[in-house]
This record gives C-alpha cells, structure tokens and sequence, in this order.
C-alpha cells in the first residue's frame, strides 16, 4: 500500500470513519507521513492533531500516547526541532514505563548537535531501561558526534543481542568509523546484522560496507569483489518507495567508487538526493546529502564537496564535525588543509 499515494486505506477511513476517531485520524496520518514530503507531513501533523484531541477527548491514554509519538515523529521531519521536542516530552510523561520517545528524542538532539542536552536525556534512561538496546545505540551516536572513537568503540561491543535498526545501524557503522576494519567486516556475521541484511533499504550496505573496510585496510581488489556484489544486489529489484530506493542508491554510488567509475558514483547520489530530497524530507533528506558528500569528495570533486560541507556545517541536521575528525573514511582529503580548516 505505500505504493500508491495516501494508501487505500487511509481514502476509504476518510470517507467512512467517524469524525471523531482517534484510530481512525492515526492510521490517515501515517499514510500521510509515508508519503514522505513536506505537504503531505503537514497534513499528517493535522489528523495526529485531531487524533489526539479524539484521544483526549474519550480519555484513551494508549491512542493519546501513540498519536503523541507520531505526532513528534511528523514535526521533526518539518524540521520543528522545538514543536517536536515539546511532544516527545509529553510523550515521556504520559507513559514513563516507554522508552520509545525518549530514544526519538535522544536520536533528534543529537542529529541537531544538541549534544549535552542529549546526554542529559539520556543518562537516566539508561539507568531506568538498562535493558533497552536502542538508547545504548544511541549513547554511541552520542560519543561518535562528540569525536571520543575509543569510547564509541567501547560501547558498541558491550551492546545487547538486539535486533533493531539503530543497534544495527551502530554495529556495523561505528568500526568503520573508528578504523577497526575487521570488526566492521566481522559485524555483518552477527545474528541481529544478518537478520537485517535483505530488507529493503539496508540491500547492498553490507557489500558497501565491507568494501571500504576492505579499501582502508588495503585490500584493494577484495574491496573491488564487495562493489561488484554490490551492484549485481541492486539491480533489478522490484520498485520500492523512493525514501527506501534512495538510501540503495546512495550504496550503490559507495560501490563505484571502488569500481573506479566516478561518474557513476556521483549519478548514483544524485539520484538519491533528487528520490529524498531535503526540501521534502529534511531529517532523511540531510542524512542523505552527509553521504552525498563523501561521495563527492572521494570521486575527485573536493572543490564541491567542500562548498558542500560548508553548507551541512549550518543545516538543522548538520553533519557533526568532531565525527569528520575521526572517521577514516575521510582520510583521503586530509592532505588538503582547506578541509582540515
């Protein structure tokens, strides 16, 4: 269903369901949300809002709490970073046995460089869920934005056995970052990195992955073998909405690099830029334009990636300069002092 514009089950609620409807007006909404531009948030912002009124109204604290969550999800994604947060915390209070708001929250403080108030947040919820295997995901984003390797490299080996997207997300990227190559190989044997590795959206990062890991340790040819596994992954599949598409294409553009085909690694990322652009989906959108970047760098464009990073130094999502500090995958560019300044 997420195929096809505003689903086929959000045309007919809107056409049938009560207009007073909590369940009905979420269900509308994350249609809405899925359509993944900044309109069609917006009017996902309108049924959560009335989603919650609904809630509040019938006095039904799970649906409140549910549209609460959705309702902060939509506003970061319009960039009100403010609006957002204000939700998340009413979030928090409404239910302070779930942790789920308090990790968005976390996850948005530090992409908006909010580092100290992310640490404030996340302290406590550590200690109050030590079994939550996605606020620990995120104590390693939080350490990586704050340049300190050894410590991001600490953590991610004493993370859970959990499957989950950010755990995931920080197995497999954190070693690559902090220059432990083969660990950032060996990550994607883990049980809950390999039950990940067919999902749409993470199609073709393994073989990206392991091609710069491969590449920095200088094995350049079994890096070239990665991206040639890579691009045959990528071809031919069946077609997905473009905020999963774009992240495939942006380990697509990663993979020509090692091919040698510069040219196709920039069309590559402009491609994914042009699928979630910022204009439509800042949150997405920025992370998008930060890989966009390495990739320009790294294909020989230093003189636009640098107008470029300028310009994500400054972005509501802005890359984190302290983690450029520290990620290998930069060390390329490091003999050119207009990027060290």
């Amino acid at each position: 269903p997420r195929l096809i514009p505003k689903n086929v089950t959000a045309t007919w609620l809107e056409a049938n369901a009560p207009k007073d409807s909590a369940a009905a007006d979420c269900v509308i909404g994350d249609a809405f949300l899925h359509e993944a531009t900044i309109d069609s948030t917006r009017q996902a912002i309108g049924h959560y809002t009335k989603s919650l009124e609904a809630a509040e109204a019938q006095e039904n604290e799970a649906l409140k709490g549910l549209a609460l969550f959705r309702l902060g999800v939509a506003q970061r994604r319009t960039t009100d970073i403010a609006g957002a947060e204000a939700t998340f915390r009413r979030a928090m209070a409404l239910d302070p046995n779930n942790s789920r708001p308090i990790s968005v929250l976390v996850e948005m403080l530090i992409f908006t460089g909010q580092l100290d108030k992310a640490a404030d947040v996340l302290r406590p919820a550590i200690a109050r869920f030590p079994e939550v295997g996605d606020l620990k995901a995120y104590e390693v984003s939080l350490a990586l934005a704050q340049g300190q390797a050894q410590l991001a490299q600490s953590l991610v080996e004493r993370l859970p056995a959990q499957t989950s997207n950010q755990v995931v997300v920080s197995q497999i990227e954190t070693p690559l970052i902090t220059g432990d190559y083969q660990a950032a190989i060996d990550a994607w044997e883990l049980p809950g990195v390999k039950a990940y590795e067919s999902n749409r959206g993470f199609i073709g990062n393994r073989e990206s992955s392991r091609a710069w890991a491969y590449a920095l340790m200088g094995a350049r040819e079994t890096a070239r073998s990665e991206a040639r596994a890579c691009v045959e992954r990528l071809s031919d599949l069946p077609p997905v909405p473009d905020l999963i598409r774009g992240f495939e294409m942006i380990y697509l553009g990663h993979c020509y690099l090692f091919l040698d085909e510069p040219e196709l690694a920039i069309r590559a990322a402009d491609e994914a830029q042009a699928m979630i652009p910022e204009s439509k989906d800042r949150y997405f959108g920025g992370l998008v334009s930060q890989q966009r970047v390495l990739i320009l760098a790294k294909a020989g464009k230093r003189d636009a990636a640098l107008v470029e990073l300028e310009r994500l130094f400054s972005t509501v999502f802005p890359i984190s300069k302290s983690q450029l500090q520290i990620d290998h995958r930069w060390d390329f560019f490091r003999d050119d002092e207009r990027f060290n300044e």
